[in-house]
């Protein structure tokens, strides 16, 4: 009989050992040594936290093709006039700020996190957020409390379905600026 609760399906060359995801075969991760490699006299080898890293930070955001700044704005479905503007001064404001002067100048480019924005919506709503409670101007307090607690709760319910989170960029930015919100 079937089991009611169903796990999800994971990515083969994701996650398990290292010759599992060479070969590209689902890896029951079962360490010390997977099914997969007793079954095929293999030895078993698992990344370190290291390789793990250097994985995430290589691997490409998941979009067909890499849209602009513009086009990620113009997709964006906006229902409040001012969401345009404090996307703005996010970008023209606030990113100089919380970058180091000293970090290298791809750390400058603020598009990779407005696509992150785009694929996360707790991640746009605190944005909106910490750029409008930035303007500090009485018409975007209102807004900037909605968006924070949009993303408060909508962070909390992807972090519950989310079996891998740690390895997830979006909800990691998103966690920092709650925290940049909280002590603006």
């Amino acid at each position: 009989m079937a089991s009611p609760i169903q796990s999800k399906a994971r990515l083969r060359t994701q996650t398990g050992c290292l010759k599992c995801r060479k070969r590209r075969k689902k890896c029951d991760e079962v360490k010390p040594q997977c099914k997969g490699c007793i079954r095929n006299g293999l030895e078993c080898t698992w990344p370190t936290a290291a390789d793990l890293i250097a994985d995430r930070r290589r691997a490409p955001l998941s979009w067909k093709s890499q849209p602009s700044l513009p086009e990620v704005l113009s997709g964006l479905s906006l229902q409040h006039a001012d969401y345009v503007t404090l996307l703005s001064h996010f970008v023209d404001s606030i990113c100089p700020r919380i970058v180091r002067r000293e970090c290298r100048p791809e750390y400058f480019n603020h598009e990779y996190m407005l696509r992150l924005a785009y694929v996360c919506p707790p991640l746009m709503a605190v944005i909106i957020a910490v750029a409008a409670f930035d303007k500090e101007t009485p018409r975007y307090d209102r807004l900037a409390m909605e968006s924070y607690q949009f993303s408060l709760h909508n962070l909390r319910a992807r972090i519950a379905r989310a079996a891998n989170a740690g390895n997830d960029d979006a909800l990691l930015a998103t966690t920092v600026f709650l925290c940049v919100f909280e002590v603006s």
